[in-house]
């Protein structure tokens, strides 16, 4: 299913004709540009595809092509990176039954993962706050 079909699917679930879901995209999108993009005469880039996401309130990705790369922010992939370089170095146990951690118990990179560009963003500025309140830190001890 191309990424047009998909827009036309979310935008008539959600019972918005083409002109009220271009007037929703912030800037507004024109009822033209999106009748295009349903009808695959038009490609829309990565940041507007992100706008009509917003706007229909779904995950970028349910409009995206199966084939389309969605590259995250280099603040993601260090945060993303960061927790699994931690997952690591806890050697994959868990502290209170020395278990091993499943991929799917990993609940930090869900969230982070479920979540659309702003949340991502939010969830990376809380962490930074929560690095800088002491009582939150790991002390070189815990590990």
């Amino acid at each position: 299913m191309t990424t047009g079909e998909k827009i036309r699917i979310e935008r008539k679930r959600k019972k918005y004709t083409q002109k009220e879901l271009g007037n929703l995209c912030v800037p507004p999108i024109a009822e033209s540009t999106i009748r295009r993009y349903e009808l695959g005469k038009l490609n829309p880039k990565i940041e507007t595809l992100q706008k009509i996401a917003n706007a229909l309130e779904v995950n970028i990705a349910e409009l995206a092509d199966n084939y389309l790369i969605i590259e995250p922010k280099p603040a993601m992939k260090a945060l993303e990176k960061k927790i699994r370089n931690e997952l690591e170095i806890l050697n994959n146990l868990d502290n209170t039954s020395n278990r091993m951690i499943e991929p799917e118990e990993e609940p930090i990179l869900d969230i982070f993962n479920s979540l659309n560009n702003k949340g991502q963003d939010k969830l990376i500025d809380y962490g930074s706050d929560l690095m800088e309140i002491h009582e939150y830190k790991r002390n070189k001890q815990d590990d």
